[in-house]
């Protein structure tokens, strides 16, 4: 089985700071959306991350792979702004745009002189074609400029990005029909709050498309005595059933791929088999959950999603069922 988890919309956005001498800001742009080059889309992390600029006026594209024509050193490695968690703004109805905290590029005083067009963030200081952000500097209409530089500047370019995740009212249930040792099952797949995947990463992930981290897949069975167990109201109002709920641990690492390089879409997996067991078969299995939660009594708040099962599937002792799980991460 194959479940498609949504698609997220990725952003980047950059600002450059001016300062004199005594580090008093001279110039300041303000955040501006920058181009997400294919590239970011082909790897899952960066870090570290450094910043370049030069003097090229060339449009950017999403092919491209470093500096137009560099002016000066390479940046010191970029750092993140103060401490706490990134900003998440939204709703599990409406969706959740997760914005990473701010990461600085800096050089040091008088190290870049000169009028500069172009700028790129990049993960390597010795090695081209690693660029995953290509740009021209613009004005505050939006317009491509330049900024000039004297050895009395100290220059800075901060960048942060966000992802859109879509809403669970924007992803009705989906229903599938597969066969499940002979027997026809329908599998329905409820969208309980997919934006939860953005809320377990640290910001070195967040840089990178993935952002699936430390989930958990339960099975729900009724073998068991079922009031144990309330029955939960998830984000979206659904109902998980009564039941015992075992863990079960992802048991593959995530996995990213480019599948559109021309459309900036990067398609991040996760599998998980639930292997053979010794006893006590998984008799009646109702359902599936993705979860946040390590806990054997997980708040709704945790749920990502469920696959319900009917008829009730019974795997058996000696049978593994794996179940892999996938978004899509897009250029905006």
């Amino acid at each position: 089985m194959n479940i498609n988890l949504g698609n997220v919309k990725a952003s980047g956005y950059t600002r450059f700071v001016v300062r004199n001498k005594h580090g008093d800001i001279t110039q300041d742009t303000g955040f501006q959306n920058n181009l997400l080059l294919d590239r970011f889309f082909t790897a899952l992390s960066f870090s570290p991350l450094y910043a370049k600029v030069g003097t090229s006026t060339a449009s950017p594209l999403v092919t491209d792979t470093d500096i137009g024509a560099q002016l000066g050193p390479v940046s010191a490695s970029g750092t993140t702004t103060g401490g706490g968690s990134d900003v998440s703004a939204g709703d599990a109805i409406n969706g959740y745009t997760l914005t990473t905290k701010s990461y600085i590029f800096r050089w040091s005083l008088g190290a870049i002189v000169g009028n500069i067009s172009e700028y790129v963030l990049c993960t390597s200081t010795s090695i081209a074609d690693t660029a995953i952000v290509r740009n021209l500097f613009k004005d505050s209409g939006g317009n491509p400029t330049t900024l000039t530089l004297t050895s009395s500047d100290q220059l800075e370019i901060w960048w942060k990005q966000s992802k859109k995740w879509t809403g669970s009212n924007e992803m009705g249930n989906t229903v599938s029909n597969i066969v499940l040792n002979g027997i026809a099952t329908d599998i329905t797949l409820t969208q309980l709050n997919p934006s939860l995947l953005s809320s377990v990463s640290s910001f070195s992930q967040n840089v990178g498309p993935s952002v699936i981290a430390n989930l958990t897949l339960r099975t729900l069975t009724d073998n068991s005595n079922s009031s144990a167990l309330a029955i939960y109201n998830a984000n979206a109002g659904d109902d998980l059933i009564g039941g015992t709920f075992a863990a079960e641990q992802m048991s593959n690492s995530t996995a990213g791929t480019i599948s559109n390089p021309i459309a900036g879409v990067a398609r991040i997996t996760h599998q998980a088999t639930f292997g053979l067991y010794a006893s006590g078969a998984l008799t009646a299995l109702k359902a599936i959950v993705l979860s946040t939660s390590f806990n054997s009594l997980f708040p709704p708040s945790s749920v990502v999603a469920r696959l319900k099962f009917n008829p009730e599937f019974v795997k058996g002792t000696d049978k593994m069922l794996t179940v892999g799980f996938y978004y899509d991460v897009t250029r905006v």
